[in-house]
């Protein structure tokens, strides 16, 4: 796994190499026959896509939840962000307060030494609290990748598909290799897109989830 995490890129050169290499070979297996609607097919395709993975995000969120511990931690990391940020908006309004009158008073009522510093502390914990959050969330989003992947492998076995819907496909008894070898990429290709689009709706969730509680 960190293998294919480091040299992603070269997996995918030799992806679409050999997908192109199939499209466009003209020696004894035959040109692949388009569809003649291509973007109607393209939003279904779409479509069918987000309801897939939308269904998926919930079935893994119900029968692969994340960790009571986990969920614990980022809560309070989340409350605990909150009250920094608004304790960082009190220090620059006296900021600026301090900065606006500090030639009009004698005594000004804020030192700004004391001002600043409070103010880079709040800074420097936002971010460890931020990091903390981020690490909490990259740990759940790569293990619902993963699921995903596994459960998009066989929902494409079963026939959702994406780059086999814009070919017209044989009967499996007259199926060339140009056409399994395709069928075979499709099933990859359609599951990572499943993992992918699993994992962003599972981060627009946690987004949305987010802004709701601070509300």
């Amino acid at each position: 796994m960190k293998v294919f995490k480091e040299y992603w890129w070269l997996f995918l050169i030799f992806l679409a190499t050999t997908l192109v290499f199939i499209l466009g070979y003209k020696g004894v297996m035959p040109e692949l026959e388009w569809t003649d609607k291509p973007l109607d097919i393209l939003g279904g395709l779409f479509a069918k896509l987000l309801i897939v993975g939308a269904l998926l995000d919930q079935f893994i969120a119900l029968f692969f939840p994340q960790e009571p511990s986990s969920v614990e931690q980022r809560k309070a990391a989340v409350i605990k962000l909150a009250h920094i940020k608004e304790k960082q908006e009190a220090v620059n309004k006296q900021l600026f307060d301090a900065k606006l009158n500090f030639d009009k008073e004698p005594r000004p009522l804020y030192d700004l030494n004391t001002l600043n510093s409070n103010l880079s502390s709040y800074i420097t914990s936002k971010e460890v609290v931020a990091n903390e959050i981020e690490r909490i969330d990259s740990g759940r989003s790569k293990r619902v990748r993963m699921i995903a992947f596994g459960l998009g492998l066989i929902l494409a076995i079963t026939g959702i598909t994406t780059l086999t819907d814009f070919i017209i496909m044989p009967n499996d008894s007259n199926m060339l290799l140009n056409h399994k070898i395709l069928s075979y990429y499709d099933i990859i290709f359609t599951a990572a897109i499943l993992s992918g689009g699993t994992s962003g709706i599972h981060q627009l969730s946690k987004v949305v989830k987010d802004s709701w509680m601070k509300s």
